[in-house]
């Protein structure tokens, strides 16, 4: 992602709309604007479920080996906390799509908790294309066809729509603060503060 923390200023004056179209995007990426209202930097904790039996613990290890090496692919610290939280999150909600994963079933659950993460957050780019940890992880399709079925049980099958605001971050709205890193959410809270700055601002 480049330069995350960069959060480019809106042109000034800035126009009355600015800061509702602003707030309605970022209401997207985390899930209302009661989190948005509440987010913090730090990392939330994740969601938590003990295994059911032996094959769901063999099920939830063969994902985990997966994810772990995506993460290796990524050399990315904080994206490696946001899949493990995202799988966590995975494994809470659907614990029974853990029965059914091994082989190529591990590698693309894993690889759609990378896209979904890796949208939320602007990690794909030109040093790291899509395309290229779709082969690394050695899958058939491209991970978006996973990650629309792990971003139906982590966050939004369908990304949210509303328009994302001139010079801002490129990422994708699924709704759940948790597969943010804490890079991204400081961004988000910047791009948030400054739009309720403006809403004070007399017009």
């Amino acid at each position: 992602m480049s330069d995350p923390t960069h959060h480019p200023e809106p042109a000034h004056p800035i126009p009355v709309q600015w800061p509702r179209i602003t707030l309605a995007w970022l209401d997207g990426l985390v899930g209302g604007r009661a989190e948005l209202l509440a987010l913090r930097d730090e990392d939330p904790p994740p969601m938590f479920q003990a295994l059911a039996d032996e094959a769901e613990g063999l099920a939830f290890d063969a994902l985990a080996d997966e994810v772990d090496r995506a993460a290796e692919l990524l050399q990315d610290a904080e994206v490696a906390d946001a899949l493990d939280r995202a799988m966590a999150t995975f494994w809470f909600l659907r614990p029974a799509g853990l029965r059914v994963s091994g082989g190529d079933r591990s590698r693309d659950l894993a690889g759609g908790l990378v896209w979904v993460v890796g949208k939320a957050n602007g990690v794909f780019d030109a040093r790291r294309r899509q395309t290229d940890l779709q082969r690394a992880l050695g899958l058939r399709r491209p991970l978006r066809g996973p990650g629309a079925g792990v971003a139906r049980v982590v966050g939004r099958a369908r990304p949210v729509v509303a328009p994302r605001p001139a010079g801002a971050p490129d990422l994708m709205g699924f709704g759940r603060s948790s597969l943010l890193t804490p890079t991204t959410r400081r961004v988000v809270i910047a791009w948030r503060d400054r739009a309720l700055e403006a809403l004070e601002v007399p017009w």
